[in-house]
C-alpha cells in the first residue's frame, strides 16, 4: 500500500508512531555518558545530547546559541578549525582531543570522533570525556620528574641498562664520573665506557642477573681515565608487566675510602697484636686496654671483606669462621664448625693444604700467600689468595687462614695471557708475509733486474763489432726489464692492490677474482651486494687481505672444482664468505705455522668481527668473517 492509498487516520497513526520512536532516540541520547552533537558547516551545533549539560554545564539552547568554537580552549582552536576545514572539503572521518571549556570556567579533555554526513552540510561527533586519563598521565609524569631530581641529587651513580649492556638511564653522578654530561651516556655499551677486559666482565655480570633475576651486590674497582676507584654495586632486576627481567638499575657508591680505612685498621690490629705479645708481663695493668682491643678486633673480624678460618691443627677442623668466610662458601658458620678442610678442597691439593696447615706450627709463623681452589656449598668453585697464620685458640694450636676471591683477577691474567698470544700470532703472520714477500723479491724481480743488467753489458761490448747480434741481446735485456716491472706491480698489488684506492673495496674483490681466474685453476663466482661506497683505507685493506688469504688456500689447497665468494652487508655488519667444496680439513687439528688462516683470525679479531671457520675432511671449506662498520669507518667520495 502507498502512501495515496493510506487513510489520513492512519497517516496521522504513523506519525505518532514516529515521533515517539524520535522521542525515545532522544531519551537513549540524553542518558549516553558520552556527548553527542551534529554541527553545521556554519560552525553551529545543529543538536547536541544532554552530556553536553551533565559534562560541561551548559544548556542545550546555550550550546546552540554560539559557534561550537568558542566551548574549546583557546590553546586548542587552530587544530580544532583545522581539522573541521578538511572535513568541509570531502575529508574522512577524524580522532582528536582538545580541551572544551566548562560553563564554570574550567575545562575538560575530550576525545572527539567526528564522521561527515554525506550531501547534508553537517558532521557528526561523539565526544569521550578523557580528563582523568589525561590528569592521570600528568600526574604520572610529574612523579617521574620527582624520581629523576631525586636520582640527580642523591651521591651514588644511578642507571638503567639493557640486556645488551647499552645505558638507557644516567644521573648525574654517573656523568660527573665519566667527565661528561648524563644526556651523553645514554646510548653507550659497556665496550664504549670501559677497557675490554672491565667491559667483558661487566657483561658476565649483566647476563648473571638477566638469567637468575636476583639482586646483585659487590665490590669492583673501576678504571675512570688514571683514577681508580671502589665502588659498591648493587645490580637490581627491573621486570615488566609479565614479570619478566627487562632492564637492570644499578646503584653505585664510592667505598675507596673505607676499604682504605679498613686496611688501615687491620695494620692498626696487628701492631696492637704484637704489642700484647711483647707485654704479657703486665698483662693485669693492661687487662682492660685488650679487652677493648678484643672488642675491636671482633667488630673488625665480622666486618672484614677477606674471608678469616681458624682451623685445629690437630683435628683438622675449622673453630671459627667470619662472616665473610660464610658469604663465599655458602655455609652457616655453625656448619663450616663441623666440616674439616677435606670438605673445602679438592682432592688433589689436600697435600699442599696440609702441610701449610703443619708449617705454621713450625719455625715459620706464617705462610707466603698462594692461590688455593675452594669448593663452595652449591659445588660450584672459586680461587682464593691465602696467607697462613699461627696462633693459640682456646688453648689449643690452631691454624688461621686469611682468604681473598681472586678468581675475577685470574680469569683477567688469563685472559691478558691469551691476547698475548693472539698479538704474538699476528706479530709471526706478519714475519711470515714479509718472508714471503722477500723469497718473491729475491726469486722474481731482483733476478729479472739482475739478468737484464748482464744482458746490457753484453750489449756494451757488441754494439760495435757485432751490431746484429748485440740487437738480438739488447731486446731480451728490455724483455727482462719489463718483466721486472710486471713483478714489482704484482708484489705491490699483493700488499695493497692500487685498485682499492682508484675504485673501492668492491671493485678490488672483484678484480681479485678475476686475476685469480686468469691463473687457472677452479671455477670461482663472486656475489657483491653493499649500501656504502667507500670504507677507511685500513678498513679497505683488511677486508680485502681476509679475502684474499682466504680465497688463495681454497684455490692451493682445498683441490675444489668451484669456489664462492660472497660480500654482503647487512645493516652495520659486512659479512665475507669464501666457501669451497673440496677435500677440507680437521679444524681441531690445526697447529701452529698456518700463516693464512692465522691472519684471517687476528684480523677479523682486531677489527671487533666474528670468525666461523667450517671444514670436515671430504666436505669442503667455508670461512665466513662478520665484521662491524662504525660511523666514522665510511668516507664519502
Amino acid at each position: 500500500m502507498n502512501d495515496q492509498d493510506k487513510t489520513k487516520e492512519q497517516l496521522v497513526e504513523e506519525l505518532a508512531k514516529l515521533r515517539e520512536q524520535i522521542v525515545d532516540q532522544q531519551r537513549i541520547n540524553d542518558n549516553l555518558p558520552v556527548l553527542l552533537a551534529a554541527a553545521g558547516f556554519d560552525g553551529y551545533y545543529k543538536q547536541v545530547n544532554a552530556a553536553f549539560e551533565r559534562i560541561l554545564g551548559w544548556t542545550k539552547e546555550e550550546s546552540l546559541s554560539r559557534p561550537f568554537v568558542e566551548f574549546i580552549h583557546p590553546d586548542d582552536h587552530a587544530v580544532a578549525v583545522k581539522e573541521f576545514e578538511r572535513l568541509k572539503a570531502g575529508g574522512a572521518a577524524i580522532n582528536f582531543m582538545d580541551r572544551n571549556i566548562c560553563k564554570d570556567g574550567s575545562h575538560r579533555w575530550l576525545n572527539w570522533i567526528v564522521i561527515p554526513v554525506p550531501n547534508r552540510d553537517i558532521v557528526f561527533g561523539i565526544g569521550n570525556d578523557i580528563t582523568e586519563r589525561r590528569l592521570a598521565e600528568e600526574s604520572l609524569r610529574q612523579s617521574e620528574e620527582r624520581y629523576r631530581q631525586l636520582a640527580d641529587t642523591t651521591p651514588d651513580v644511578i642507571y638503567i641498562l639493557d640486556e645488551t649492556g647499552k645505558l638507557l638511564y644516567a644521573n648525574r653522578v654517573a656523568g660527573m664520573y665519566f667527565n661528561t654530561s648524563p644526556e651523553s651516556l645514554v646510548g653507550k655499551t659497556q665496550r664504549d665506557l670501559f677497557p675490554p677486559g672491565m667491559a667483558a666482565s661487566h657483561m658476565e655480570r649483566i647476563r648473571s642477573v638477566f638469567e637468575t633475576g636476583k639482586m646483585e651486590e659487590r665490590e669492583v674497582l673501576y678504571r675512570f681515565g688514571d683514577r681508580e676507584v671502589w665502588l659498591n654495586v648493587r645490580t637490581i632486576p627491573l621486570r615488566d608487566k609479565d614479570g619478566r627481567v627487562a632492564s637492570l638499575m644499578g646503584i653505585c657508591r664510592d667505598v675507596t675510602e673505607q676499604n682504605r680505612a679498613a686496611q688501615a685498621l687491620q695494620q692498626a690490629h696487628d701492631e696492637l697484636e704484637e704489642k700484647v705479645k711483647e707485654r704479657t708481663d703486665a698483662l693485669r695493668e693492661a687487662n682492660q686496654r685488650l679487652q677493648q682491643s678484643c672488642d675491636e678486633l671482633e667488630t673488625i673480624y665480622e666486618a672484614m671483606v677477606d674471608g678469616l678460618l681458624v682451623t685445629d691443627v690437630e683435628t683438622q677442623r675449622f673453630v671459627r669462621a667470619n662472616g665473610a668466610s660464610c658469604r663465599m662458601l655458602g655455609y652457616s658458620e655453625k656448619e663450616l664448625q663441623s666440616l674439616s678442610v677435606s670438605d673445602l678442597h679438592p682432592s688433589e691439593v689436600l697435600p699442599e693444604i696440609v702441610a701449610n696447615i703443619c708449617l705454621v706450627t713450625g719455625t715459620n709463623d706464617q705462610t707466603q700467600p698462594g692461590s688455593i681452589p675452594f669448593i663452595r656449598k652449591d659445588g660450584s668453585r672459586f680461587y682464593a689468595e691465602i696467607v697462613g697464620k699461627y696462633l693459640i685458640f682456646d688453648g689449643k694450636p690452631c691454624s688461621m687462614a686469611i682468604f681473598r676471591d681472586i678468581t675475577e683477577r685470574l680469569q683477567t691474567q688469563e685472559a691478558l695471557e691469551r691476547e698475548r698470544q693472539s698479538l704474538w700470532g699476528m706479530l709471526q703472520a706478519s714475519d711470515h708475509e714479509r718472508q714471503i714477500i722477500s723469497y718473491d723479491i729475491h726469486d722474481g724481480l731482483a733476478q729479472y733486474l739482475a739478468a737484464a743488467g748482464m744482458e746490457f753489458q753484453v750489449y756494451d761490448s757488441m754494439r760495435e763489432n757485432s751490431p746484429g747480434e748485440a740487437q738480438k741481446v739488447y731486446e731480451t735485456a728490455v724483455e727482462l726489464v719489463r718483466r721486472a716491472h710486471a713483478e714489482s706491480r704484482r708484489l705491490i698489488s699483493e700488499v695493497r692492490h692500487p685498485i682499492i684506492d682508484e675504485r673501492g673495496l668492491e671493485t678490488a674483490i672483484m678484480s681479485l677474482v678475476y686475476e685469480q681466474r686468469q691463473r687457472g685453476g677452479p671455477r670461482i663466482d663472486c656475489h657483491t651486494s653493499v649500501d656504502f661506497n667507500r670504507l677507511s683505507p685500513i678498513l679497505e685493506n683488511a677486508l680485502y687481505r681476509i679475502v684474499q688469504e682466504a680465497l688463495t688456500n681454497a684455490c692451493k689447497h682445498s683441490r675444489s672444482d668451484k669456489v664462492a665468494v660472497t660480500m654482503i652487508q647487512e645493516k652495520q655488519d659486512i659479512r665475507l664468505e669464501v666457501q669451497d667444496w673440496g677435500m677440507g680439513f680437521d679444524n681441531e687439528a690445526i697447529g701452529k705455522g698456518h700463516f693464512g688462516l692465522e691472519s684471517i683470525r687476528q684480523r677479523t679479531r682486531l677489527l671487533g668481527g666474528r670468525l666461523t671457520i667450517e671444514s670436515k675432511p671430504g666436505s669442503g671449506t667455508r670461512v665466513q668473517a662478520v665484521v662491524p662498520i662504525l660511523e666514522n669507518q665510511m668516507e664519502d667520495h
